[in-house]
């Protein structure tokens, strides 16, 4: 971090447009938050615009505007004039800036502030469709055209999996030039391979939101216990916002509850446990912050959906063809991969090209 008041002054500076921030729970919240500490090596301080929200803790760092386009575009103007950003950087995602997935304001906002600074749009949801009976199914023309027209705004695109990449690339073919893939690091910290516990613990780790953890416990029950047989596991350790009607019971196996913890304690059982378990389809798990974290931390991550592992740069491991017996193999592949592909100082240093 910068020492004195003049290199400070330096920086250059970014606006970064999220839905959330922490303390809130999500994973872009996080993502924002580590991205604007690694970009300051980088010469980037940032300023971030959020919707406004009752009850949001106020912060220096932080606009909260109403979430109207005229609203927005005043904002974003005002901000150019007395701030002189360098560039905005926008994290879509459209169920994060509106509850039907359809944010229009968001991009009628950008639209109408003109010539504001260049705008880089970290796509980490491009849209999410459905079947015929659901709402999604019939809001997916209109995701993809808010979709379009912000990769028409945007200087630069970054998709967060290749799938993603391809998507955009196909929809506004002439954004393709200018559209790149970054992996999503750790929201979880990257604990140096030095301050590693020296034995881990036979426990997996089901770690994230209720929605999240509930889809390991149902959809995913029968391969984790498979697997918790086969690897002699003694404890799964669940941690994050209850989930209604707490964890089912596994048989054989003791499930501690621990709540949601502050990050560096999440860490902590991370780095005392032998694997991570997740029930993600296959280009969910490519941009899972959750599977970034136990790679982060030397764990073998286990994927309940039994799905083959995409090729983005993770190592996931299925219960129907893996015992466990090489858990510290796999862990410490996991790791390398993290470091050669997913980590921050990778992604920062490949953003910061991007806005300059």
């Amino acid at each position: 971090m910068p020492s004195t008041c003049a290199e400070v002054a330096e920086l250059d500076r970014l606006i970064q447009i999220v839905p959330e921030l922490a303390p809130e729970i999500g994973g872009v919240a996080g993502y924002a938050e580590l991205l604007a500490r690694a970009l300051v090596p980088h010469g980037f301080e940032t300023l971030f615009l959020a919707p406004s929200k009752a009850g949001r803790a106020s912060r220096q760092d932080l606009l909260q505007v109403e979430p109207q386009p005229g609203a927005l575009a005043a904002a974003l103007r005002q901000a150019a004039a007395e701030r002189r950003p360098h560039a905005l950087v926008l994290h879509y995602v459209g169920y994060g800036f509106d509850r039907r997935g359809c944010p229009g304001w968001l991009v009628r906002g950008l639209e109408q502030a003109g010539a504001a600074p260049p705008l880089l749009t970290i796509f980490h949801e491009t849209w999410v469709s459905g079947p015929p009976w659901t709402h999604r199914f019939w809001l997916l023309p209109r995701q993809q055209d808010l979709v379009r027209r912000l990769a028409r705004l945007s200087r630069r695109c970054v998709a967060t999996t290749r799938a993603a990449g391809a998507v955009l690339r196909a929809l506004v073919p002439e954004a393709a030039a200018r559209t790149s893939v970054l992996p999503t690091p750790s929201t979880l910290g990257e604990p140096a391979r030095s301050t590693w516990p020296r034995e881990r613990q036979p426990q997996v780790v089901v770690l994230g939101l209720p929605l999240v953890r509930n889809r390991v416990y149902t959809a995913g029950r029968e391969a984790l216990l498979r697997f918790c047989e086969k690897a002699r596991i003694e404890a799964v350790h669940d941690v994050g916002p209850p989930i209604a009607g707490a964890p089912p019971a596994l048989p054989g196996v003791r499930v501690q509850v621990h709540g949601a913890l502050p990050p560096a304690e999440v860490g902590r059982i991370l780095l005392e446990s032998r694997v991570l378990a997740v029930h993600y389809p296959r280009t969910a798990a490519a941009k899972s912050t959750l599977v970034a974290a136990g790679m982060a931390s030397g764990c073998a991550v286990l994927n309940c959906a039994e799905t083959e592992p995409p090729d983005d740069g993770v190592s996931l491991w299925r219960p129907a063809t893996w015992d466990g017996s090489d858990w510290r193999q796999a862990g410490d592949a996991a790791y390398e991969l993290y470091c050669s592909r997913r980590s921050w100082r990778l992604v920062a240093s490949e953003l910061a090209r991007s806005l300059r």
